[in-house]
């Protein structure tokens, strides 16, 4: 539809921003600290992580009417997004569970939780634990792969049987 979205983390909404004016031209109330976005371009919603864990969610965005059609409880706290152009499902990163899940995006359902691997921290890290980061779709290798925060590794999901199949060292977090 041409807006921008953004999620207001600390005010439970996500604002949508028209770049023609510049200006903001509606907020739309969401769950308890949205900090993650996909848009699922076979429906035209879009997908907003609700990470506070006591109310965790995925809430679900119809962009023409820009409203809440539907919000997907997942314990875990939901983190960021990644959508799969592929197959249409969303692939949700959990910080509090550790875990990746996977929502059908024609029936905005959880239909599985991926089980990933725990690494050790960095060398040196101040930090005690480590968990699930950012996540993203790669189409060319239908690839979904996961960064862990406080780590050394980010894993790669086969989105073909939905099971973690690499395992890549990077640098330190």
């Amino acid at each position: 539809n041409g807006f921008i979205y953004v999620t207001i983390t600390n005010s439970k909404r996500v604002d949508v921003i028209d770049p023609s004016t510049n200006s903001v031209i509606k907020n739309i109330p969401v769950g308890f600290q949205p900090v993650g976005m996909a848009y699922n371009s076979n429906n035209h919603n879009i997908y907003v992580a609700n990470s506070l864990q006591a109310s965790s969610s995925v809430s679900v965005i119809d962009t023409s009417s820009n409203n809440v059609i539907k919000t997907i409880p997942i314990a875990g706290s939901p983190w960021r997004i990644a959508f799969n152009s592929n197959s249409g499902n969303l692939y949700v990163t959990l910080i509090g569970a550790k875990n990746v899940a996977v929502i059908d995006g024609s029936t905005n359902t959880v239909i599985k939780t991926i089980p990933m691997p725990v690494f050790p921290p960095y060398p040196g890290s101040p930090f005690g634990g480590t968990s699930v980061g950012s996540i993203v779709y790669n189409p060319f290798n239908n690839f979904v792969y996961v960064s862990h925060m406080n780590s050394e590794y980010v894993t790669g999901i086969d989105a073909a049987t939905d099971t973690v199949t690499k395992t890549i060292k990077v640098g330190h977090y």
